[in-house]
């Protein structure tokens, strides 16, 4: 398996039991995928399993190259990679983080 072809990305998206000041929820995702398309159906269909809408993945990249431009080193993305080398049919996901309206303006 090519570690080449996997992707990371901050997915933005809902659910119906979110807290009552949020609006949505973003994590990082890690996923197997031959390219950009492939990574945005597979995380939208599992956040669609979990019972999620994805509204958007921002900031996406295949982890290799996302690993060579962090300034700032974070193991989250370097487990969640072990993790999805595993798991290549999963979506691994990182910490939720809830977001409120004014978050956004």
């Amino acid at each position: 398996m090519d570690e080449y072809n996997f992707w990371t990305g901050l997915a933005e998206f809902t659910t119906d039991d979110l807290p009552s000041h949020s609006i949505g929820i973003i994590a990082r995702v890690v996923t197997f995928a031959k390219d950009y398309d492939a990574f945005y159906k597979k995380v939208e269909q599992i956040n669609s399993q979990m019972g999620g809408v994805l509204n958007n993945i921002e900031e996406s990249f295949r982890v290799p190259d996302f690993l060579k431009q962090q300034l700032i080193k974070d193991h989250e993305i370097h487990e969640m990679f072990e993790q999805a080398k595993k798991s290549p049919n999963n979506v691994v996901y990182g910490k939720f983080h809830n977001y409120r309206h004014d978050d956004c303006e």
